[in-house]
């Protein structure tokens, strides 16, 4: 078998955050019209600089949405707000490849804008 190179990887990879992003949506239950405004939303990864677990390499963050890349697998978290006197709801996806227990993560192109982490008064905790 021949093996993908890392483009098609990639790609694949893409695709399958993209489908995580809608079973979940359903599962938590949301609207049709807040899920097509959560699709057309563009979905930017940034480096794992200390802000999450040290195992995530790279994650991404919106309203209610994480999702959280590890060289083992890939987590989308989805919340939805709690009504008054109610719980939050919360419906977690995993997602690992089979066959191949581990991969490599890596960026493949700088998107525009910055994540600033502003931690705290301790300067040193500061990621900007």
């Amino acid at each position: 078998m021949r093996r993908k190179s890392g483009w098609a990887q990639c790609r694949v990879f893409v695709f399958i955050v993209v489908f995580m992003f809608a079973a979940a949506t359903a599962a938590v239950g949301q609207t049709q019209d807040m899920g097509s405004a959560y699709g057309s939303l563009p979905l930017g990864f940034e480096p794992n600089q200390g802000q999450s677990h040290q195992d995530i390499k790279f994650l991404a963050r919106g309203i209610g949405l994480g999702v959280f890349v590890s060289d083992s697998e890939a987590v989308m978290v989805l919340n939805r707000a709690a009504a008054k006197n109610s719980q939050t709801s919360r419906a977690v996806l995993r997602m690992s490849f089979a066959g191949r227990p581990r991969l490599e993560t890596r960026a493949v192109d700088q998107l525009p804008g910055e994540s600033n982490y502003i931690i705290g008064s301790d300067r040193a905790r500061w990621r900007t």
